[in-house]
């Protein structure tokens, strides 16, 4: 039976990231705010790319835990405390959920988790020693996330949600987008491409999830 509503939700899943496409992710009516049921979305997909789980494994998983206790892990995974040592195990997990393709759990959440992910990814990595390798981990992950941008709308919702809380700080969105792109080592050149090659672009729904759906990260040369 677990079996079963576990592979629901999924589907389920797979059919609200396709709405949120519909709608350029704006407001969903679908969405009921009396059953907090996309904070529970957000919640499902954070703890999968925390532990290391598929969608399945994390709904399985939440079928035996209160809400008291995901809430609670997923604060102290997120907080500030040892953020960069949280960050490499993200990224090995990110690393991994690429792997899986379509069913994946990132490509498949909205800016409110891709914002938290790439803030810890992005935590304090000016001080880390021998992060200038380009080889590092939470580089690699960070030049992936940007192919899974479906949209100008997704990208910008997602680096002025780019802190703990995923919480939209519009006032930030200069400062989280230099912190992506100097990441990323991108040059001006770059970063004024990218911008313009993506920054009139819809989402395209009713069809799997593309990598690059616009040709801007191959156009830029990022992966």
């Amino acid at each position: 039976m677990l079996e079963v509503g576990v592979n629901q939700i999924v589907r389920m899943l797979h059919f609200i990231y396709n709405a949120l496409l519909d709608v350029d992710f704006r407001y969903l009516e679908l969405f009921d705010p009396d059953t907090n049921s996309f904070l529970w979305y957000q919640r499902l997909s954070l703890t999968a790319l925390s532990r290391g789980l598929t969608w399945a494994e994390a709904a399985g998983e939440f079928a035996g835990e209160s809400i008291d206790s995901v809430v609670g892990q997923l604060t102290d995974f997120f907080s500030d405390y040892e953020r960069e040592k949280k960050g490499t195990v993200l990224a090995e997990n990110m690393l991994e959920d690429f792997r899986r393709g379509e069913r994946g759990v990132f490509l498949h959440s909205p800016p409110e988790v891709k914002g938290i992910v790439l803030d810890c990814l992005l935590h304090d990595w000016w001080v880390t020693p021998g992060f200038i390798d380009e080889s590092d981990k939470k580089v690699q992950v960070a030049k992936e996330i940007l192919p899974t941008f479906q949209s100008w709308r997704d990208f910008h919702e997602t680096v002025v949600r780019m802190n703990p809380d995923g919480l939209a700080r519009l006032d930030e969105f200069g400062n989280n987008l230099h912190r992506l792109f100097d990441f990323v080592g991108m040059g001006k050149p770059e970063r004024q491409l990218f911008i313009h090659q993506l920054k009139d672009e819809a989402a395209i729904a009713g069809r799997p999830v593309k990598l690059d759906p616009f040709g801007v990260c191959r156009v830029c040369d990022i992966v």
